[in-house]
């Protein structure tokens, strides 16, 4: 793996050259399900079982971790695309003209980095919650004298699934739709020793309770949303479309 590093000719007149620097290892399996035409059940089904480690995420993180004074590791991190399981139906059921399309994926929760760990820090030990996407469409053929013609309605999002855009593959790598990483991460793990008994309610509301009004406030119930409650941390909500096609 490649890092960068600046070449200096003077003090403020300098380039950036790549170099080998980092390594990083990416296990697992994968296991597939294949049902072929022609049948009343149809598409594919897989499981990928991965592992992802290595020195840095991205070209460059060496570098800026020395720039901002900070210890650059020399140990292996989990990366940020680790994902440790991965589950894809595709799926179809045919009943002569009317043909219903399954599609879904569910992935474990990605990686995050823990704030406020001083100069050396280790990357990705926390995870942000699971995602699910699933979509179904149901398209029924007919013919209207010579024309043919189809209908059909389109669900996406079928289960209304809250997914975290960070959460899964939607965003690039190190990119983060969340409003304040540290904001989420300490509510969060505040909500966590709660429920695992770690600390008692007295103590939880005193912290998620400022109005005082016996509720979690709405910015702690929903931690990745951050104090001012962005709604944009998001992805789509269930959407459904109805439409006609028709061939000349």
């Amino acid at each position: 793996m490649t890092d960068t590093r600046p070449i200096y000719w003077t003090v403020s007149d300098f380039y950036v050259s790549y170099y080998n620097r980092d390594f990083g290892s990416i296990r697992g399996f994968e296991a597939v399900l294949i049902r072929r035409r022609p049948g009343l059940i149809t598409g594919e089904m897989s499981y990928t079982y991965s592992i992802a480690k290595g020195k840095s995420s991205i070209v460059g993180q060496g570098y800026t971790t020395e720039w901002s004074g900070n210890i650059v590791p020399t140990f292996e991190s989990y990366l940020d695309w680790d994902q440790t399981h991965m589950f894809v139906a595709n799926l179809s059921l045919n009943l002569g003209n009317l043909v219903t399309s399954f599609v879904a994926d569910y992935g474990s929760g990605t990686r995050y980095t823990r704030p406020e760990q001083g100069r050396l820090i280790i990357e990705n030990t926390e995870r942000y919650p699971s995602v699910l996407n699933s979509h179904l469409r149901m398209t029924y053929t007919f013919k209207v004298g010579q024309v043919n013609s189809s209908a059909y309605i389109l669900v996406t999002n079928l289960f209304d699934r809250r997914n975290l855009l960070r959460a899964g593959h939607s965003l690039p790598s190190r990119t983060s739709r969340l409003s304040d990483v540290q904001w989420y991460h300490t509510y969060k793990t505040l909500a966590d020793k709660y429920e695992a008994g770690e600390i008692d309610l007295n103590t939880y509301m005193t912290q998620v309770d400022l109005n005082h009004d016996g509720k979690v406030d709405q910015n702690k119930l929903y931690p990745e949303r951050g104090a001012y409650l962005n709604p944009a941390v998001y992805a789509d909500v269930r959407r459904i479309k109805m439409g006609l096609y028709f061939s000349f």
